[in-house]
């Protein structure tokens, strides 16, 4: 089972280590080998491992480097005694198989490969569900790091270049390819030896299969041979590392690579279509010492675009950088104006035919100038549109997401691109745009600083939100004026029993207060005075949890079996009412609105709702998915909404009266503390141990707005109000308005398929929409929900749906089976009656209405291309009577369907 790193919060399900993953592991250990009079960051030796993380006879040090599949830690291999690097796959990793077999490509490449210049692997196994390998320690640097001290120095570059030629080659031999040369690759050890390392992007000849897939992971771009920057990795032969030798060679000659750009694209077309320049022009602009004519041949031999011009194999550059050394001829020369030019012409053919073309026919050039002016016009627009595609992708991302400011941000991109988007990104646009407008939207408008006596006390604001009860460090409750933080009433407490939950109750009259060691008491407030009404036991049968009721003056006295309903103050017409549930542990009670039933919710994970009146008695039970610690009404009774614990930290609806759950959400939290319908009980506000505030807009199951937030205060207000605590040590106030331009609706549970029509009802209050598939839907306005769902006579090509004007019928129509209406009927929300023909089955569309909704405009399609204007034959039905039809225009042009302007 997964649980949280102690120190980083990171799940740590790939891990057996009790609290803590691998890396806090090591950080801890390096910790304690901080204090005074320790060397810092100090290896353990064999003899002195307490504490530190044991990897299969190896004990873990510093970590020395991270990459995008692996960490290499600095360790002390045990027997025998040495210093190694051990390479684990990065922790998340391990769920990838891909990244487990290239990590183990790896260390098969690297363990198969024993030359003096390649860095050997020692061991390899599995810790913990948790690959690793380890190998020799080469702590001297990088070449990347060194390229410094080889400036000028033509010697030693071409015995280092000729040394690491040489373990290419033997990797080659043996079928391997490397596919990463670089300088960061070149390692050295302390006595400054070089070594290859490095081998994740390694390829296996005897492989079947090229694990390959992305472009992160070609490698590194300045390195690449033009054939893998054209292509993909797959196309990386022995020449594609020769290459990157011989680019790794120019470094040192020049200072910098032979190719530099503005962005890889930029990079890769630069590598693909352009000869490099010679080293020795790099090193004239920058006025450093100019390479040997020889060696700068050598270099620009290895740069060739075509595999087949550059050396054999890594031993044939080798053996002529050995022959500049010992002062003979070497194999390569430079090529000659003919050759470069031939080269180039097998690179471009069509830029070159065209030259040809002009060379023989000058009347070509106009024609040829217009379509090469085209074809970068399409370039241009594709470039564009793939641009347009990048950050419309990065937008939606945003938009999903729940974080408020994710989608604030994802909003403000779409609306700078809206302008700029051409009509086939347009509706994805709209579309995007519309889902976030039609979310709610909160907006800070206060915040103040809070006191607080414990990280889980509960604090609350008075219904009317004039005052603020805080739990004071000292002990004791403080009651605040929000508007000037004055304190109104102080509630004296002690510092070793600090309050756990404050709440007041209906109208604000009474607050209720449970202190840590198990008492609750009720004060009756009236500023500045706090008058004590009520004090349970802190143990014993007696002990209960207050929880405010309907009325300012109930309240719910909560013990571990029982409920008591009891009245405050003078009531005496008012008997308590108790109930007993047996040996189910009670957790939470909430009373509903109009007071006549309590939800109670249990440890088992079961609701259940009782009635009051005349005498208590169980109505119905609801399962729930795991224990439920808080409840809560929405304002009119209608819906019961529960906050549940356990490892889901999911949030459920109930309908009270059914007894069944209507909507759940897993809000991935270790359980969730607050719950509270917003008073329209359209929104149900959440705040669990996942810090975060979350609005959910439960019917239907629609999207969710999550706010940073401690889950210590929640409160509805008026106007869309919500009181919260953004933060320990302070309340804010958050305002919460529905859309103002639209709504979102959940999909339609009958058809796959998108509409093909909505309309609107003259009263507003009911939507139809039509579908494809062979369906028509009539949604409820108010309740977002579908009332009514009928299939059509059969399946549409592209049905269309309309109300009268006066909303008395309903009618679809499509060209496959003509025109259908049912007559609505009663009070608002008004039913529909059953669907009967109009007119004939060839009768055409319904397109709109005349003589104030009596008669019917119908369009009978002589065509049937989509999305494309075709002729139509329209007519007039008078009084809907289609043997009295009159022909009003022929071949009228319709698009979708629907009548042009």
């Amino acid at each position: 089972m997964a649980t949280s790193c102690a120190r980083c919060g990171t799940l740590a399900e790939h891990f057996k280590m009790p609290g803590v993953c691998p890396r806090c592991a090591i950080a801890r250990a390096l910790e304690a080998a901080l204090d005074p009079g320790d060397p810092a960051e100090e290896t353990p030796v064999a003899g002195d491992v307490e504490g530190w993380m044991h990897v299969q006879g190896h004990v873990l040090g510093s970590e020395i480097a991270r990459g995008g599949m692996g960490v290499v830690y600095r360790a002390r291999q045990l027997n025998p005694d040495r210093e190694v690097a051990i390479k684990m796959l990065r922790p998340g990793a391990t769920d990838s198989p891909e990244l487990q077999e290239r990590f183990f490509q790896e260390a098969r490449a690297m363990a198969t490969l024993t030359h003096p210049a390649i860095l050997p692997v020692y061991a390899t196994g599995v810790h913990e569900g948790q690959p690793w390998f380890s190998m020799k320690l080469a702590d001297g640097g990088t070449l990347g790091g060194r390229r410094s001290g080889y400036a000028g120095s033509w010697r030693r570059v071409a015995e280092l270049v000729a040394l690491i030629a040489d373990a290419v080659q033997f990797a080659h031999e043996r079928g391997v390819l490397h596919r990463d040369l670089k300088p960061g690759n070149i390692l050295f050890d302390a006595e400054g030896r070089p070594y290859v390392a490095d081998f994740g992007l390694a390829k296996l000849a005897a492989q079947d299969r090229d694990l390959t897939q992305t472009i992160a992971l070609l490698g590194t771009p300045h390195y690449m041979a033009p054939e893998v920057a054209q292509r993909d990795a797959r196309a990386a032969t022995t020449a594609s590392d020769v290459y990157a030798l011989c680019v790794i060679l120019y470094e040192l000659l020049a200072g910098a690579p032979p190719f530099e750009a503005d962005g890889i694209p930029a990079l890769l077309r630069r590598i693909v279509e352009e000869e490099p320049p010679p080293p020795s022009v790099r090193c004239r602009e920058a006025g450093s010492p100019v390479p040997p004519r020889d060696l700068e041949v050598i270099c620009l031999k290895g740069l060739s675009k075509l595999p087949r011009d550059r050396y054999p194999s890594a031993a044939a550059l080798a053996q002529d950088l050995r022959s500049w050394l010992q002062d003979r001829p070497i194999q390569a020369r430079p090529r000659t104006p003919a050759e470069r030019l031939g080269a180039w012409v097998r690179r471009n053919p069509a830029v070159a035919s065209l030259l040809l073309v002009v060379c023989l026919m000058a009347g070509w050039l106009a024609v040829r100038e217009v379509r090469v002016r085209r074809s970068l016009s399409r370039a241009l627009g594709d470039t564009q549109a793939a641009l347009v595609d990048s950050r419309l992708s990065t937008a939606t991302l945003l938009a999903a997401s729940p974080l408020l400011s994710d989608q604030e941000q994802g909003l403000q991109q779409l609306r700078e691109l809206a302008p700029r988007v051409t009509e086939d990104h347009a509706p994805a646009v709209r579309r995007e745009l519309a889902a976030l407008l039609a979310r709610p939207h909160p907006r800070e408008t206060r915040r103040w600083s809070s006191s607080y006596s414990h990280l889980e006390t509960l604090e609350d604001l008075s219904p009317d939100f004039s005052l603020h009860a805080q739990a004071l460090p000292e002990g004791g409750v403080a009651l605040r004026e929000v508007a000037s933080g004055a304190t109104r009433v102080m509630i004296p407490g002690e510092k070793v029993n600090p309050a756990m939950e404050i709440h007041f109750t209906k109208e604000g009259g009474h607050l209720l207060i449970q202190w840590q060691q198990g008492e609750s008491s009720i004060y009756r407030i009236d500023p500045p005075i706090a008058q004590l009404l009520l004090q349970t036991p802190a143990t014993g049968p007696d002990r209960r949890r207050a929880v405010a009721g309907s009325r300012d003056s109930q309240v719910l006295l909560l013990g571990r079996n029982a409920l008591e309903v009891r009245e405050l103050g003078d009531v005496p017409s008012i008997a308590p009412r108790s109930l007993t549930f047996g040996d189910h542990r009670l957790l939470e009670a909430a009373i509903s609105p109009d007071g006549k039933r309590v939800a109670c919710g249990f440890s088992d994970g079961v609701a259940e709702i009782w009635s009051l009146e005349p005498t208590p008695a169980r109505q119905v039970a609801i399962p729930a998915l795991n224990e439920i610690l808080r409840l809560t009404w929405s304002r009119d009774g209608s819906v019961l909404g529960a906050a549940l614990g356990g490892r889901t930290g999911g949030c459920a609806v109930f309908d009270p009266v059914r007894g069944r759950m209507l909507a759940f959400r897993d809000f991935h939290a270790m359980s969730m503390r607050l719950v509270e319908f917003s008073p329209d009980g359209k929104l149900l506000a959440v705040a669990g141990w996942g810090s975060r505030l979350s609005l959910w807009d439960w019917a239907p199951a629609g999207p969710v707005i999550e706010i940073p937030a401690q889950p210590r205060l929640l409160r509805w207000g008026g106007g869309g109000r919500l009181a919260y605590s953004p933060a320990l040590g302070s309340a804010a106030l958050l305002e919460i308005t529905p859309s103002p331009i639209l709504t979102e609706w959940a999909p339609s549970a009958v058809s796959s398929q998108a509409p093909t029509m909505v309309d609107l009802s003259p009263d507003g209050t009911q939507l139809a929409v039509v579908h494809r598939s062979g369906w028509i839907e009539v949604w409820d306005v108010a309740a977002r929900r579908p009332a009514v769902a009928r299939a059509l006579a059969k399946p549409g090509f592209w049905p269309l749906v309309s109300f009268s004007p006066d909303g008395r019928f309903l009618y679809y129509s499509d060209r496959n089976f003509g025109l259908w209406r049912a007559e609505r009927s009663g009070a608002t929300p008004r039913t529909l009656g059953e669907f009967a023909q109009v007119g004939p089955a060839d009768a055409g569309t319904l397109q709109g209405f005349a003589d104030g909704g009596r008669s019917l405009v119908v369009a009978r399609l002589l065509s049937t291309q989509l999305n494309v204007a075709t002729p139509a034959t329209v007519s007039l039905w008078p009084g809907g009577d289609a043997s009295k039809a009159r022909l009003l225009v022929k071949e009228y042009p319709l698009i979708g369907y629907r009548l042009l302007p």
